[in-house]
């Protein structure tokens, strides 16, 4: 009976001095409050999306009884890449749909120049495919389908493709080999087919012009006039004239067939 009572009080004393098998009394040693870890630092922002070049399409007609328009761009970004903002009624954005973007889409890769016309767009790839999409009532997409529709998925044209320049409802093409080729509308002459075409015609299929040989170096289409720069720097135009844009020293009547233009021999004077 006395061991009982023994063994009670020294088992009394452990739990009142807090060391029952080795363990602290909280209230005399207190832990302390632990701080929060610091926040992650936030992520970089995304590197910016790099332009190498940019093409600027569209027109607006106001036929009296309503307006019709199209207004929009291709992107070209410095990895190859296409994109394309702004109206699509015909597909010239070349997505594939007909739904304008205001927010630039992603059309394809491996492209290596865009040219934006009035409704119809032109694409040299890296690999010298040439590819269209876009309104076609000209024959202007140059892709041998009668002339009327649309496409909005880009379809390929030709092969061995340096550049392309659209305009409004013709395009102008040279090849690697340095022919220019032509498509599309040539009422005023602007395809530069020569004289005995009937200008009111349209090609649907790419017409080399023989004119001009094999030695091209790059062409820019306008409304409905052309403007080519040979090899040799010489500087040729064809097709409507009414405001003096071939530079030939007229301002009326259409030019068929590609004629030099020359500048004058005397020194532009300076305007600064």
């Amino acid at each position: 009976m006395k061991t009982i009572r023994f063994l009670s009080r020294i088992l009394f004393m452990i739990l009142f001095t807090g060391i029952f098998l080795g363990c602290p009394n909280p209230s005399s040693n207190p832990v302390a409050p632990i701080d929060p870890p610091d926040p992650p630092d936030p992520p970089d922002p995304p590197d910016p999306v790099l332009i190498a070049s940019v093409s600027a399409g569209g027109f607006f007609v106001d036929f009296g009884n309503g307006e019709q328009d199209s207004h929009y761009t291709m992107i070209l970004d410095r990895e190859g890449r296409l994109w394309a903002a702004g109206s699509n009624q015909y597909g010239q954005l070349g997505d594939g749909t007909t739904e304008n973007r205001p927010t630039p889409v992603y059309i394809m890769s491996d492209v290596k120049s865009v040219s934006a016309g009035y409704a119809h767009t032109m694409i040299v790839k890296e690999d010298g495919t040439l590819w269209a999409a876009g309104r076609n009532n000209y024959g202007q997409l140059g892709n041998k389908e009668a002339t009327s529709g649309y496409s909005p998925d880009p379809v390929q044209i030709m092969r061995d493709v340096e550049s392309v320049s659209a305009g409004e409802n013709h395009t102008m093409i040279v090849k690697k080999d340095g022919t220019l080729w032509a498509a599309g509308k040539n009422d005023k002459g602007q395809l530069g087919l020569g004289e005995g075409t009937d200008n009111s015609d349209s090609n649907p299929v790419p017409v080399q012009i023989t004119s001009l040989g094999s030695d091209v170096k790059s062409v820019s289409a306008g409304s409905a006039h052309t403007m080519i720069v040979k090899e040799d720097g010489t500087l040729w135009a064809a097709g409507r004239n009414n405001k003096g844009q071939l530079g030939n020293g007229a301002t009326s009547g259409e030019n068929p067939v590609p004629v030099q233009i020359l500048l004058p021999e005397e020194s532009a004077p300076s305007v600064f």
